[in-house]
């Protein structure tokens, strides 16, 4: 495929994909290229984190000439974590720690309820032979 046509599906998609996301487009296809070529990086255009993409100024308003950046992918990524405490590592309340704690719990019906010697001896009966048992002491 020849280099226009790449680049020309390249267009179309990060078009259709403003659409979908509902931000507003204000690109045609020559100011698109012209954004592109002027940054110099336009072979280096990708998805990896080390490659370039185009980028909304402040991750706000339309996708413009005038508010858009070419960066890469990682400079993205990190842009769009400021302002969020969480995704940056910072610890959450002792009031959020408690609500993901009893959340995390899981089935409590069954605490305090010991199987008996019985049933510790079928179930150990079915498991002899299983090469994907857990090895313990009998």
């Amino acid at each position: 495929m020849d280099t226009y046509k790449k680049r020309r599906i390249a267009y179309l998609g990060q078009l259709s994909n403003a659409k979908q996301r509902g931000i507003s487009w204000q690109f045609n296809y020559v100011m698109w290229i012209r954004k592109w070529h002027k940054s110099g990086k336009i072979m280096q255009r990708g998805k990896k984190s080390k490659e370039y993409c185009m980028a909304r100024i402040g991750d706000v308003g339309p996708y413009s000439y005038d508010n858009t950046k070419i960066i890469t992918n990682n400079q993205n990524v990190r842009d769009s974590l400021i302002g969020n405490k969480r995704r940056l590592g910072m610890p959450n309340s002792q009031t959020v720690r408690a609500k993901i704690s009893k959340a995390s719990r899981g089935n409590t019906h069954a605490l305090g309820n010991k199987h008996t010697d019985e049933f510790k001896r079928k179930m150990s009966e079915r498991m002899m032979g299983n090469k994907y048992a857990a090895k313990g002491e009998s």
